[in-house]
């Protein structure tokens, strides 16, 4: 089974059915066509103090996701400055390769 992230509209799901309907987390994953243990994930990663919440968690998801590809920049700074400095799309683009 080919793995696909959780969509927002699938979070607007999972937070009416566990908030507004207070149906269990094994309902939710069959209505969603998904494990169980990542419904379960999914409350409990983005979850904050006032409980689950489909906007909440949906820029949770997006911050992890930029902090994640961010982090590769950061590491080498010296590199990133020099490799941005003497970079040319003219010579070095896709479009050139």
């Amino acid at each position: 089974m080919l793995y696909t992230q959780i969509t927002h509209d699938e979070r607007k799901i999972i937070d009416y059915l566990f908030n507004m309907q207070k149906r269990s987390i094994s309902f939710i994953a069959r209505e969603l066509n998904r494990n169980k243990s990542t419904i379960s994930r999914e409350i409990k990663r983005n979850s904050d103090i006032n409980g689950y919440n489909h906007e909440t968690a949906n820029n949770k998801y997006i911050n992890k996701q930029y902090h994640k590809h961010m982090m590769h920049t950061l590491r080498y700074p010296e590199f990133n400055k020099l490799f941005l400095e003497f970079y040319d799309k003219r010579y070095h683009g896709v479009e050139v390769t």
